[in-house]
């Protein structure tokens, strides 16, 4: 087992998901509104309730743990991903509704699906290219597992979450908020960009 096994996992629920999204998108031509309207509503589900959640347990544990042990601070990137994953959903609420009020599939939704998956695939391939090698090569065992427990706790909905602004920073005092520890290293500050 390697340092980042967990977060990988989750990852990969996040793109079993992502498979299902595009599937319907594939298929939206071949459906009935209905079985559409029950896509969609899977589609929802799937963003609000994994998605969002895993980013807001970037936004409360990772992102503050790799400020705190590696002064790594996300490029605004990340963060604007999230707040546009906020937009994207709050349109295919939209697309919902006006399919249920007029009994056909809104000409938008190929687009709005396909733009969805391509954003989450995106995200998560950086971070899997950038953030996850950076803890496998730097956490020790103790770290790992802490962060582990913090994302695991955030995602249980254990962390409360704090109310945030479509691609906010939520927290200034990454020691205070990460739970990680200090880092017994530092590295180069490589996956914050420049943007």
């Amino acid at each position: 087992m390697t340092k980042t096994d967990n977060l990988r996992r989750q990852r990969e629920s996040l793109y079993a998901g992502l498979v299902r999204v595009s599937a319907l998108d594939d298929d939206l031509d071949t459906l009935t509104v209905d079985a559409v309207q029950q896509g969609l509503d899977q589609a929802l589900s799937f963003v609000r309730e994994d998605v969002q959640a895993y980013a807001r347990a970037e936004e409360t544990v990772l992102y503050p743990a790799l400020a705190a042990l590696f002064n790594v601070h996300m490029s605004s990137g990340p963060l604007r991903d999230h707040g546009e994953i906020t937009r994207q959903f709050d349109d295919l609420v939209q697309s919902r509704e006006r399919a249920a009020v007029r009994g056909a599939v809104p000409p938008e939704l190929h687009s709005q699906l396909d733009a969805l998956v391509r954003l989450l695939a995106r995200h998560l391939r950086q971070s899997e290219d950038t953030v996850l090698p950076m803890l496998e090569a730097n956490l020790t065992p103790k770290q790992a597992r802490t962060l582990d427990e913090r994302m695991h706790a955030a995602l249980s909905g254990a962390v409360a979450a704090t109310p945030r602004r479509r691609g906010s920073r939520l927290h200034e005092d990454a020691y205070a908020t990460s739970g990680v520890g200090r880092p017994e290293r530092r590295v180069s500050p490589g996956i914050a960009g420049k943007e």
